[in-house]
């Protein structure tokens, strides 16, 4: 989830077939498109070669509660991402004792908020910022990253305070 900030549904419904390691694309039904590609960066690569994904069938899902590749037969494909937020809990959230509201979803937007520290970092400006994290996250225009970064604490605006020409 980190270095494709995908959805948890998104990435309990990859199989071996949607993954592309020449051409480095990952093809997912997301929630508004039936598919959508997603760039394999360099650490995903590395993980996905290292599964030999040629010795599993093409129809197997890339994770299961076997925490690797295979069939996984559910009566709802929401038990998946059910199954997988448990043991996030069990695993990362009560390790660190992390609160309530932190979820499996955190790993999205604590991903798109060090992108966002990242690229501005580098020097680019707010709306080349957008407009990259608008392309990673999959969004259909900059005011839904606007929005979405805002709605997670990454937009806030800095102190306006000395914009005032009025002394109370």
């Amino acid at each position: 989830m980190w270095y494709s900030v995908m959805r948890p549904l998104e990435i309990t419904r990859i199989r071996i077939r949607n993954i592309d390691l020449e051409s480095r694309v990952i093809a997912i039904e997301t929630k508004t498109e039936i598919q959508r590609y997603i760039p394999i960066n360099e650490p995903i690569y590395i993980y996905l070669t290292s599964l030999n994904l040629e010795k599993y069938n093409s129809s197997d899902f890339l994770f299961t509660k076997k925490l690797g590749p295979g069939e996984w037969i559910t009566a709802k494909e929401k038990s998946k991402e059910d199954w997988f937020s448990r043991k996030f809990k069990s695993v990362i959230k009560d390790h660190f004792n992390l609160s309530e509201e932190y979820g499996i979803y955190s790993i999205r937007h604590n991903s798109a908020l060090s992108q966002r520290k990242g690229l501005l970092e580098q020097g680019l400006t707010n709306y080349e910022m957008l407009i990259t994290i608008q392309e990673v996250m999959g969004h259909k225009s900059p005011e839904t990253t606007q929005k979405y970064l805002r709605d997670i604490g990454g937009a806030l605006p800095k102190d306006w305070s000395k914009n005032y020409h009025i002394e109370l």
